[in-house]
């Protein structure tokens, strides 16, 4: 599909690749490691084959991680041949955001033009939505590259009637499920749309060729699923967040229909008031309130709020097209896609910004449409480009003039496309719109950077640095850290006191390093320690993980001894383990907490 003649013929799209190669690559990984779960998955996957083919939480492979396993391979065979460190985690995401880029180009150069499609790769390398995820070891950049290869494979098939296009985008519909389960599901309405219209049944006469083309999609997505299911529980790590010990219960559970579910789990909706002073509230960078009008939010639709007046002329342009018989394929392909991927981030339980990167491909061929329709030769359409760009321009001006290390260029840029539209409505010259957009350009590019310089390596929010730009643009205070605190960005932070006082007390030989409160706050344990630990609560499930019976087993073992965690907890863990930790000895003025800082450290041994 790609080939170096391909790449010649379309070497206009060097421009956006060398952005993208920028914005993803500078102090990648400085810093940091990231996302704490992933990163502490892939560390513990690095011990032994069994706990890299099964996704092991923790080093002793106690549980196995609840996503699928390709993009945590991916991960840990970067850590494997590069070293463990921030970079050989989010390089994985990087590379494939490139590889969105290019499929992208060529999938919007079958269904429409080159003017439309280079528009859409520099949206996708340069947009603070698209850069950050990216630049994260979220796994949501892997998925969008499977989603964005099966449509353009598909689309391929049905240009050149050839099958073994069709097989290729059924091994990308595999590689999608085995990253994130059902949310490949998002393209199905899409692909549908470019099967039937394309009226591949008739000109392939490949019944064959796509029933085989069904069968490899459904082995690739199932052969992991089901070697896991039938290994005997006790030669494997337990299935997390499973009630069963059942992966498939997992897919369809709680990585299923309990997403859609307020009752289980961390609600967004109740944490948006309350915050450590100089903190974002935790309920705002899990998107808030759940409902149609989510992304309209400050976080993270803030991030794609500078292409709403191009999106909406583009989304008009598309729901027109579908009138015209010769545009409704690909009109209805865009549209089922935003609107698949639209209601899984507004009615989602949790609304995280990665969550957003599923449907940014057709995001961005919307917004591309309104920028294009700039250039189109017919005057109604043209004119509603020129005002979506103009509104575009002053809307910029507006919301990002205040950041102080690219304001003056955002100015700079809005106003030199302001000055290009109104020449532009005073002589027909095409040059002066696409100056204009070259002006435009400059502002995701420049929105990122800034983004990028506050912290580099961000943590289980990618994105929330361009909140605290947005922030501070706005004289509203921000703490040293960036915004939701040290765990949400994937460090220990005041833990450290109190780990260091346990690491040289429990050896090598003893299972578990200590219990904490969580998975998130154990997986940074794990991440920057290389030890495993235990979790108190389930904040995924809102429900008590360590009972008072297993804790006591293990301290009897000698495999568990010390329990860090903070005093509010006590009146959320089970109750028999909160009598086992009031027998203990508290010790947490030995390690160097003051009195009155919160965090309780116990020493359960008998």
């Amino acid at each position: 599909m790609f080939n170096l003649g391909a790449l010649r013929k379309n070497g206009w799209l060097v421009l956006p690749f060398l952005v993208a190669i920028a914005l993803r690559g500078y102090q990648l990984g400085a810093g940091g490691l990231g996302d704490p779960t992933a990163a502490g998955t892939v560390r513990s996957m690095l011990h032994s084959w069994s706990n890299f083919f099964f996704v092991a939480w923790d080093p002793a492979g106690t549980y196995m991680h609840d996503k699928p396993p390709l993009a945590l391979w991916l991960q840990a065979a970067s850590a494997y041949l590069l070293g463990y460190h921030g970079f050989a985690l989010a390089l994985p995401q990087a590379l494939a955001g490139l590889g969105i880029i290019a499929f992208s180009f060529r999938l919007v150069s079958l269904l429409h033009d080159r003017t439309q499609a280079l528009i859409t790769a520099w949206l996708l390398a340069s947009l603070p939505l698209t850069v950050l995820v990216e630049r994260s070891n979220k796994q949501d950049a892997i998925l969008a590259l499977c989603m964005v290869a099966c449509v353009s494979f598909l689309a391929e098939a049905m240009r050149t009637r050839k099958v073994r296009y069709l097989l290729l985008a059924a091994a990308a519909f595999g590689g999608g499920f085995n990253v994130k389960g059902l949310a490949i599901g998002m393209i199905v309405p899409a692909a549908g749309v470019l099967l039937w219209h394309e009226g591949s049944w008739r000109a392939l006469r490949r019944w064959p060729g796509l029933l085989a083309a069904a069968a490899l999609a459904a082995v690739l997505s199932l052969a992991w699923l089901v070697v896991v299911d039938l290994t005997p529980p006790d030669q494997r790590p337990w299935v997390m967040n499973s009630d069963h010990n059942r992966i498939l219960d997992l897919t369809l559970q709680h990585n299923g229909v309990a997403r859609l579910s307020a009752g289980e789990g961390f609600n967004p909706a109740r944490h948006l008031q309350s915050a450590p002073p100089g903190h974002v509230p935790l309920g705002l960078l899990y998107g808030g309130a759940r409902g149609a009008t989510r992304i309209l939010g400050e976080f993270p639709g803030g991030l794609l709020a500078m292409t709403w007046p191009l999106f909406g002329a583009g989304l008009l342009l598309f729901l027109l097209d579908l009138f015209r018989t010769s545009h409704r394929p690909a009109s209805l392909t865009w549209l089922l896609w935003l609107l698949a991927g639209w209601l899984a981030f507004s009615f989602s339980r949790l609304g995280s910004p990665h969550y957003l990167e599923l449907f940014a491909v057709p995001w961005a061929v919307t917004t591309a449409y309104g920028g294009s329709a700039a250039l189109h030769p017919s005057s109604p359409r043209r004119t509603l480009g020129l005002v979506a760009l103009a509104t575009t321009a002053i809307h910029a001006l507006v919301a990002y003039h205040g950041i102080a290390s690219v304001g003056p260029l955002i100015a700079a840029a809005t106003a030199g496309a302001l000055l290009l539209l109104a020449y532009r409505l005073r002589a027909p010259n095409p040059r002066a719109t696409l100056a204009a957009l070259g002006c435009l350009a400059v502002i995701p590019v420049g929105l990122s950077m800034a983004s990028i310089r506050m912290n580099p390596t961000e943590g289980s929010i990618p994105g929330a640095s361009f909140l605290a730009v947005k922030w501070a643009a706005e004289g509203r205070p921000l703490s040293e850290h960036p915004p939701g605190g040290d765990m949400v960005n994937g460090k220990i932070g005041d833990m450290e006191a109190g780990l260091a006082y346990v690491r040289e007390r429990v050896g090598p030989d003893a299972r578990y390093l200590v219990a904490v409160q969580n998975f998130t706050v154990g997986s940074a344990i794990i991440a920057h320690h290389d030890r495993s630990v235990l979790a108190v609560r389930n904040e995924f499930r809102n429900r008590n993980e360590l009972t008072g019976e297993a804790a006591r087993r293990l301290i009897q073992e000698g495999n568990l001894r010390y329990f860090l965690i903070p005093r509010a907890y006590l009146g959320k863990i089970d109750p028999a383990l909160n009598a086992l930790l009031a027998d203990g000895r508290e010790v947490a003025e030995e390690a160097g907490y003051a009195p009155g800082s919160g965090w309780m450290l116990i020493d359960a041994r008998p």
